[in-house]
């Protein structure tokens, strides 16, 4: 999110301004997702070439037909194992983005919803922090829904929010089926209890009232915690 950004940008500037200097002149798209305009899919550029460069280490002084026959037996290697993981998975998602989405799903069970309209949702989270969610858009204020295109636990919160009441129809207008037209609907057959009936709520269970307990005050020393017939204090 921008304002992050902004908040750590200070600190940076206020603990090491070389350091904000260096990264100024790198550029705020090059290594930060709040400023970067395009879409990174959670991977970096680089990483195809640091991987081959890694696994062509014991190919690099083969002569040139070798080193092409390791890379072609290498690659083919890969994508076996590649397809043998994909056809044991139960769903859309690849092992490491269904790990990433559960842990998205934990954190927004803490999340507050408020639809402003059939997409656009307002998602509270558990820190006080505000953000707007387009589904139809597929955008968050935290950026991670757009930079990663992986949903965030803000548009998780917003995807299973359902904040429809419907109202009553008229009952002259509703069709009633004939089995249940003429059966009568009484009330359930009840005994009402001795005494008046209690006007404050029953507590749950699990429920803990911080109830102020009354001090007993003794009339013979007037001391607390006892009263005038267990009174021991010598007068």
């Amino acid at each position: 999110m921008v304002g992050d950004f902004r908040y750590w940008w200070r600190e940076i500037e206020h603990r090491n301004q070389e350091c904000a200097d260096y990264l100024m002149e790198i550029g705020l798209p090059h290594w930060t997702l709040s400023h970067f305009p395009g879409s990174r899919y959670n991977i970096m550029s680089s990483n195809i070439s640091e991987s081959l460069n890694a696994a062509m280490k014991k190919a690099v002084d083969y002569p040139i037909v070798s080193m092409v026959e390791f890379l072609r037996a290498m690659l083919m290697r890969w994508f076996w194992c590649r397809r043998t993981l994909a056809g044991k998975t139960k769903s859309k998602c690849t092992p490491e983005i269904e790990d990433l989405l559960i842990d998205h799903l934990k954190e927004s069970k803490d999340c507050g919803v408020y639809s402003v309209s059939n997409w656009i949702y307002q998602v509270n989270d558990g820190n006080g922090c505000v953000f707007t969610v387009n589904l139809e858009k597929k955008t968050c204020m935290c950026r991670v829904f757009d930079v990663l295109k992986i949903p965030c636990c803000h548009a998780l919160s917003a995807s299973r929010y359902e904040g429809l009441v419907m109202p009553v129809p008229n009952e002259k207008d509703s069709d009633i089926p004939e089995e249940f037209g003429g059966v009568d609907v009484n009330p359930p057959r009840t005994v009402r209890g001795g005494g008046r009936p209690k006007k404050k709520r029953i507590p749950s269970k699990g429920e803990v009232h911080h109830k102020k307990k009354r001090v007993t005050k003794c009339g013979r020393c007037f001391g607390s915690g006892h009263n005038r017939k267990t009174c021991s204090m010598l007068i």
